[in-house]
């Protein structure tokens, strides 16, 4: 009787030790999987941030929002006591309705919805706080 119970634990042993490798191997396979995936990720990740790239404009999010900033609120715009993103479009569509109707209001509208409003609010309230700064 010995002799089985000793063949029934070398038995048992053999299995644990089986399965522990399919363990492994199991393991080891979703690693690789694991480390395939990451590398796609990065992949997409630098793609992601070329094409963000490639979309900003002289540090802006885009044409559009950096022609607007330049051409409309650098100084030239009279001052309002805060400046939010439905404030600066509110001004330039106000303006747009002022100077131009038509087709030529419709193509300027339409660039218009191109711009990123929070962007230059942000800017002009940066602006105006460091006016404050300075005049104190």
């Amino acid at each position: 009787m010995t002799h089985s119970n000793n063949d029934k634990k070398v038995q048992s042993t053999l299995e644990i030790s089986k399965a522990t490798q399919v363990a492994w191997q199991k393991a080891h396979d979703l690693a690789k999987e694991l480390d395939v995936a990451n590398a796609r990720i990065k992949t997409l990740e630098d793609r992601l941030d070329r094409e963000c790239a490639r979309d900003r404009y002289n540090g802006w999010t885009n044409y559009a929002t950096w022609r607007v900033m330049l051409e409309c609120f650098d100084g030239d715009i009279e001052q309002y006591e805060e400046y939010t993103a439905e404030t600066c479009e509110d001004i330039m569509r106000d303006y747009i309705a002022d100077q131009s109707s038509g087709l030529a209001s419709d193509y300027a509208n339409s660039f218009l919805s191109d711009v990123n409003w929070n962007e230059i609010a942000t800017k002009m309230e940066m602006d105006i706080k460091e006016e404050r700064e300075l005049s104190k």
